[in-house]
């Protein structure tokens, strides 16, 4: 049926299926259009956008403390988070009738503050730590505001919520003043991050004294791990490629030496030194600890180095090939092989269907 979302939305705010999503209701913007379309939407925006900032790659050239604009604002964000969660509890205790308006926009609220600390963490690594960050991350921010002012002005005109006879809506309004406070301050510190240009202006060589590096000093890419610090996205679409796409159509890339390394764990000698790692384990017959030990350790890039004559020499006795290669790669190596099965059922009914569809438009 058709009538499912209205239905949903009734249910959710509390309200008549005949208008499930009112605007205004007895003089105030309703809760419902408040909770969801001011609160929920924004938090939901502000989640996704810090999580674009997750993937930022790291500068190795800032060797100060972070600014204590950035610093207030990541403890900003891990209160809002604690706040948040405490008026979860509340809801939950209260059990009014719209508790689902406000479960909804508390659990938004706790995942975007964490994401966006999270974003704040790893923004004071990289470049932007010099600046006030990225703009976009100050219009989720303002957004926030409209829902917070609208619950404080309904708290007010509400006598329960002041009174000390309800203890609990009483802690709910002071954890939204408080969630106002923190976000005046947040806002306030990114107005002043407080950054002093000497602090990243003078490189002094201790070595022999050379003049100061000019700003536009860059990492070399061939100094860069390949992937390092990219989120899913990137790595799905390679947009971490990007660097070096830009530097080969500049014409810069003329050395091996210009390109991105592999991970420690994808180079081929650290493949060859965990399967051989992998097939003495097997022949010794050690058990399931051992066998998530050395794979965990293959993903860290930590396996010990040695000589690759001599652990060629171990690839001897009675081992099941199959056996080492679960124990060495476990469940990539399944997912591998369901992916090469699909590419060549694709590669083979593509011909096919080419000459169905061929067949189609000739009659």
């Amino acid at each position: 049926s058709a009538s499912w979302l209205p239905e949903l939305v009734s249910g959710l705010c509390q309200t008549e299926e005949g208008n499930p999503f009112p605007v205004w209701q007895d003089g105030n913007i309703s809760p419902c259009f408040n909770q969801l379309v001011l609160g929920a939407l924004p938090h939901a925006g502000m989640a996704v956008l810090s999580a674009c900032y997750l993937g930022m790659p790291r500068s190795d050239q800032l060797h100060t403390s972070p600014p204590c604009g950035w610093t207030l604002r990541l403890v900003t964000a891990l209160l809002v988070v604690v706040l948040f969660a405490i008026d979860l509890s509340l809801v939950g205790v209260l059990q009014q009738p719209d508790m689902y308006l406000d479960i909804l926009l508390d659990s938004c609220g706790v995942l975007a503050w964490m994401v966006h600390g999270s974003a704040i963490a790893v923004l004071m690594k990289t470049r932007f730590r010099r600046t006030r960050g990225p703009q976009l991350l100050l219009i989720t921010t303002l957004l926030l505001v409209p829902n917070l002012v609208i619950n404080l002005v309904i708290c007010c005109n509400r006598h329960d919520c002041l009174s000390l006879t309800e203890p609990f809506k009483l802690m709910r309004f002071v954890l939204a003043l408080a969630r106002m406070l923190l976000l005046l301050g947040y806002l306030l510190a990114f107005a002043f991050p407080c950054i002093s240009n000497a602090d990243y202006t003078l490189y002094i060589n201790a070595v022999d004294g050379s003049p100061l590096l000019p700003e536009d000093v860059q990492l070399d890419t061939g100094e860069i791990v390949a992937e390092d610090g990219s989120s899913y996205l990137s790595r799905l679409f390679y947009l971490w490629l990007d660097p070096l796409l830009r530097r080969g159509q500049r014409g810069e890339l003329t050395r091996p030496t210009h390109v991105y390394h592999l991970p420690q764990k994808l180079q081929t000698s650290a493949v060859c030194q965990h399967f051989h790692h992998c097939w003495g384990a097997c022949r010794r017959g050690t058990g399931v600890d051992d066998q998530q030990d050395s794979r965990s350790r293959w993903d860290d890039g930590s396996l010990p180095k040695g000589s690759g004559h001599e652990e060629v020499l171990e690839l001897e006795g009675d081992v099941r090939l199959l056996r080492v290669l679960h124990k060495a790669f476990g469940l990539r190596y399944y997912i591998l092989g369901v992916l090469k099965v699909m590419v060549n059922m694709s590669s083979f009914a593509g011909p096919l269907l080419l000459s169905r569809l061929v067949n189609f438009i000739e009659d």
